[in-house]
């Protein structure tokens, strides 16, 4: 099911890939024939960026700012596949919406787009929106109002996907229950200062934990994450010693250089950052 948390998940990756901007183009791997065509069929709209294109997003995902949108709707095994049946323009996804409004009345739901005539882009929370800005820009995150701020007229519910609330601690959220959860969180593995700010490296625990134990990957620690955390808890039983991700790859009988080639790529990384982490917490769960 698409909800509009998975379309979240789905823009932030377009943002940490670094997706770059071809007007027509909805996700796919720019290739030189793909540029070609789109050349051909936007000579004004793309044909006079030619060089630009060329030299900054040949190579990389490239959308246009509702193709980033369609690319989560389309999406089927790593690669969005094109539905007629769902390929609307900016205007059209406005005008399709059944939930919408003056931007002044967005309500606090991530997943929910913000529109203007032509353009689109996606509500992440937090008052803070992600958007395939333009070809000079590609895909970039920019504030909901103030300085730096597109200026949306509107906001509408995507027609195309299901709007479910997560409840549960998230980015922003602050307090004596982001403590605790953080305490818990460094009970299993995870090095977080703990100060009861829900910031993007809480984020990224939880949305790390989520991965390594197979759940919904949304970043909120709602109630089946906080009860995975607590059952992984009570398996390090008291008094078992927990190794260290070195010593456990020492263990393992691994090579010797993998010790050096896990630290460089979660020092360099942004997605393997929790890698030695989640080494440790698998094996010492056990």
């Amino acid at each position: 099911m698409l909800t509009n948390t998975g379309l979240v998940s789905h823009v932030k990756k377009a943002l940490a890939e670094k997706w770059g901007y071809v007007w027509g183009t909805f996700g796919e791997i720019l290739t030189a024939a793909l540029l070609q065509a789109k050349i051909k069929q936007y000579p004004d709209g793309v044909g006079q960026y030619e060089t630009f294109i060329r030299q900054t997003w040949l190579g990389r995902r490239t959308s246009d700012c509702v193709g980033l949108i369609k690319s989560f709707i389309w999406w089927n095994g790593g690669s969005p596949v094109y539905n007629s049946k769902s390929d609307v323009s900016a205007n059209g996804m406005y005008t399709a919406a059944k939930e919408k409004g003056p931007i002044n009345t967005i309500p606090e739901i991530p997943g929910i787009c913000v529109w203007k005539d032509g353009h689109i882009g996606v509500y992440i929370g937090n008052g803070q929106v992600i958007e395939a800005h333009g070809t000079k820009s590609g895909v970039i995150q920019t504030p909901l109002s103030g300085a730096g701020a597109t200026p949306w007229t509107h906001w509408l519910k995507c027609p195309f996907i299901t709007y479910e609330v997560i409840e549960g601690m998230q980015e922003g959220d602050k307090g004596e229950e982001v403590k605790a959860l953080q305490t818990k969180l460094n009970k299993i593995g995870y090095r977080l200062v703990v100060d009861g700010d829900f910031g993007l490296a809480t984020e990224t625990a939880v949305k790390s934990f989520q991965i390594g134990n197979a759940m919904p990957a949304h970043g909120i620690a709602d109630k089946p994450t906080v009860a995975a955390i607590d059952a992984m808890i009570k398996r390090l039983e008291p008094g078992k010693p927990v190794l260290g991700w070195k010593e456990i790859l020492k263990k393992a009988g691994v090579a010797d250089d993998w010790d050096e080639k896990i630290e460089d790529i979660s020092k360099n990384d942004p997605r393997f950052k929790y890698l030695p982490t989640l080494i440790e917490k698998i094996y010492n769960a056990r």
